[in-house]
């Protein structure tokens, strides 16, 4: 199982220090071996599913993740309060990545996936970029962007957002997907961080782009040239509206002037 992990992960382009570096790892399919080990270490069922690492599934107890690639999810101090966990085959029982159910410990809205990694160089530049995937997060910090964060199995809400706040950001870059639902998510998102006064700037990626396969296929300079080229939130949504509007139409000019300066309005600062 482990050799078949490991071919995947290659087939991607993760390299051996990369696994090593953020030390991803395997929940196998065989059932029970992890509760077995967990017992020989002295933890208790109730304990496990307090933690998340096992449920009730058909009346009966289980490993939460099984045959999965695993992502250990960390607290600004690095220590480990959950897991993101991706299936590498269709077979697998539900979403391409699942994460730990909210526990004492681990509270979604609240958790910058990459922020243990990222939280020194973004206090020291007032700056951040916000991606969409823990796995986008985690190429961007391995090839030197480590001032890079993610939300995990939720959108990128206002505790997020104040989240980065309190580490003194005065800009962000917003490098989300290269598809209709990532221009979606730059428009809200923007608007969240510029409601604090926050200055927003958006890359945009070709469609079916993302952080993670524009670093495996072009490398770091690709991120660079896109962050390079983004643009700033007013101008972003002016050019996102006119796609559904004809901007040659004075009528149609007024509906998106009205939207921005609803936005606008709303801004703090």
């Amino acid at each position: 199982e482990g050799r078949k992990a490991l071919e995947y992960l290659y087939s991607r382009g993760i390299a051996l220090d990369f696994i090593h570096t953020f030390h991803i790892g395997l929940s196998p399919k065989s059932e029970g071996l992890f509760r077995k080990y967990m017992h020989e270490l002295h933890f208790s069922n109730d304990e496990l599913k307090e933690a998340g690492l096992m449920a009730e599934r058909s009346e009966k107890l289980r490993e939460f993740f099984q045959e999965r690639l695993m992502f250990p999810i960390l607290d600004v101090a690095g220590a480990t309060i959950g897991f993101s966990a991706r299936k590498m085959s269709e077979a697998v029982f539900g979403g391409k990545y699942i994460n730990t159910s909210e526990t004492p410990l681990f509270k979604k809205s609240r958790v910058l996936f990459g922020l243990s990694a990222s939280r020194r160089r973004i206090i020291k530049q007032k700056q951040a970029i916000i991606v969409e995937g823990g796995l986008d997060a985690l190429r961007m910090i391995y090839h030197g962007f480590d001032l890079t964060v993610a939300a995990l199995g939720t959108a990128f809400g206002e505790d997020h957002v104040n989240e980065v706040c309190q580490l003194g950001v005065t800009r962000v870059f917003l490098l989300l997907d290269g598809d209709t639902a990532g221009q979606e998510a730059s428009v809200k998102v923007g608007h969240l961080f510029q409601k604090r006064g926050v200055e927003v700037l958006v890359a945009t990626l070709a469609q079916g782009q993302d952080p993670d396969s524009l670093l495996a296929k072009q490398g770091p300079l690709a991120i660079t040239q896109a962050l390079l080229g983004a643009k700033e939130y007013l101008a972003f949504l002016w050019e996102h509206y006119s796609k559904t509007l004809h901007t040659d139409s004075p009528a149609e000019k007024n509906k998106i002037i009205q939207e921005l300066v609803l936005r606008v309005r709303e801004w703090d600062n």
